[in-house]
C-alpha cells in the first residue's frame, strides 16, 4: 500500500511538473541492508501495455549532502559574524555605492540600513577626505594586481561626531574578471587614537622635563638597549652624541670606564643591576677628573 501511494504522489509531482512529464526530487532513502543515504531521484512517465509506468535514475548524493550542509554551516556563521560582529562589514561598487552594509555600520553611524544602502562612502560618511575616494577609484581601476588597500579616515556618524578609523578594503570580479566592486571592513580605533595621543602628549611632557631637569637621565631596556637619555647626561659624561645615537649600551659603557677611578667595581655593580631588575641602589661614582657622582637606579 505505502509502495502504491509513493507511485501515485511520483506520477502526480510528473504530471504538475514543467519539464514535461518529468520531476526530480532529493530523497532519504534505505538500501536492502538497512543503512540509509540520500537519493537523488529523476523520474519519467510512460506507458506499457496501457499502464501508467515509471522509470527513475537514482544518484547517491550522501557526500554531497554532508558537504552542502558543511558549507551552509560555515556560510551561516560567517554571515552571522559579519552581520552582528564588532567589525564594519560592507559592499561598495564601482564608485563607492555601498549596496551592503551590516548592522555595526548602522550602530555606528546612526542611520538605517535602508538609509545606508545607496550612499556613497567617500561623499557621504568619509567627507574630511576628498582624496580617499581618487585612491579607491584608483585601486578598483588597476584591481587586477591589487592587493589589499589598508588606509585610516575619519567618518561621521548622524550627529556629526567624527569616529576614528582603520580600512581594509579588496574588490571582487565577475566571471569574466571584470571588477564589481569592493569588500571594505572597517575597525573603529577611536579609543586607540586617543590613547595614542594622550602617550604620545605624556612622552612630550617627560622628555621636555628630563631634558631641563639638573640630573643625568639614562634609560635601558631589559635587552641592554637605550632607549632615552638626556642632555645632562651626555654633558655630565661628555660622550659623543653617535655613540649615545647607536642605542647600544655596551658601547657607552666602554667608553665611561676610562674616565672611572674604579672601573671594575663600577661594570660589577651594572651586571648586578642588568641582572637583578627589580633591585634599587644608591651609591657614588668617583671620576678620574675628580667629580663625585650620585648615582641613583631602579627599574621601571
Amino acid at each position: 500500500k505505502a509502495a502504491q501511494e509513493i507511485f501515485a504522489k511520483i506520477l502526480e509531482q510528473i504530471e504538475a511538473s514543467e519539464k514535461k512529464g518529468c520531476v526530480t526530487q532529493e530523497l532519504p532513502s534505505r538500501r536492502i541492508d538497512g543503512n540509509s543515504f540520500w537519493a537523488d531521484i529523476t523520474s519519467w512517465k510512460f506507458n506499457s501495455d496501457g499502464k501508467d509506468s515509471v522509470i527513475a535514475f537514482i544518484r547517491d548524493i550522501t557526500r554531497k549532502k554532508a558537504e552542502n550542509n558543511s558549507y551552509d554551516k560555515t556560510y551561516k556563521a560567517l554571515r552571522r559574524f559579519f552581520e552582528n560582529g564588532p567589525f564594519i562589514f560592507l559592499m561598495l561598487d564601482t564608485n563607492g555605492i555601498i549596496t551592503f552594509s551590516n548592522i555595526k555600520f548602522s550602530q555606528m553611524t546612526g542611520w538605517s540600513i535602508d538609509e545606508i544602502t545607496g550612499k556613497n562612502l567617500f561623499e557621504d560618511f568619509i567627507t574630511n577626505q576628498p582624496e580617499s575616494k581618487d585612491t579607491f577609484l584608483s585601486a578598483i581601476a588597476g584591481s587586477d594586481n591589487m592587493q589589499i588597500l589598508t588606509s585610516e579616515s575619519l567618518i561621521n556618524n548622524r550627529t556629526n561626531s567624527a569616529m576614528s578609523m582603520r580600512w581594509y578594503c579588496e574588490p571582487f570580479h565577475d566571471s569574466a574578471a571584470r571588477c564589481e566592486g569592493a569588500v571594505v571592513i572597517g575597525e573603529d580605533i577611536t579609543l586607540q587614537k586617543q590613547a595614542d595621543d594622550e602617550i604620545e602628549f605624556k612622552n612630550a611632557v617627560l622628555s621636555t622635563g628630563m631634558e631641563n631637569t639638573a640630573e643625568g637621565v639614562l634609560v635601558v631596556d631589559a635587552e641592554s638597549k637605550i632607549i632615552m637619555s638626556n642632555r645632562r647626561f651626555r654633558e655630565i659624561w661628555d660622550i659623543p652624541e653617535s655613540l649615545l645615537e647607536s642605542k647600544i649600551d655596551e658601547k657607552v659603557l666602554d667608553y665611561v670606564l676610562e674616565k672611572l677611578e674604579n672601573p671594575e667595581a663600577f661594570i660589577e655593580k651594572v651586571k648586578y643591576l642588568y641582572k637583578s631588575r627589580d633591585a634599587k641602589s644608591r651609591d657614588e661614582i668617583r671620576l678620574k677628573n675628580g667629580c663625585i657622582l650620585d648615582r641613583y637606579s631602579a627599574s621601571l
